[in-house]
């Protein structure tokens, strides 16, 4: 868990969401499900994590909004320098 992160976690007979490092919850609901797609949108938005938490406290899911890097593999290098991946190498090619 990092810093930004979202937890959707129950306290008080309320769901709540918190951004891990924030002092207070960012909302409430007296429903579950309300809460956890209000965390999931929190998270989206902010390209963080999303743990929801059942009532005990323990992580029930987890989900990463941050954004993929892309991995720079021979086929990656390929298709910009016109290697294998080549139009023209393919059988419907032009």
């Amino acid at each position: 868990m990092a810093e930004g992160d979202v937890h959707t976690y129950y306290e008080d007979g309320l769901w709540k969401n918190r951004v891990e490092g924030g002092r207070r919850a960012s909302n409430t609901s007296p429903r579950r499900v309300d809460a956890v797609l209000a965390g999931r949108q929190i998270a989206r938005k902010r390209h963080v994590g999303h743990f929801v938490h059942t009532p005990e406290g323990e992580i029930e899911t987890e989900r990463d909004y941050r954004p993929r890097r892309a991995t720079r593999g021979a086929a990656a290098d390929d298709v910009r320098h016109g290697g294998a991946a080549d139009v023209t190498d393919h059988p419907f090619g032009r």
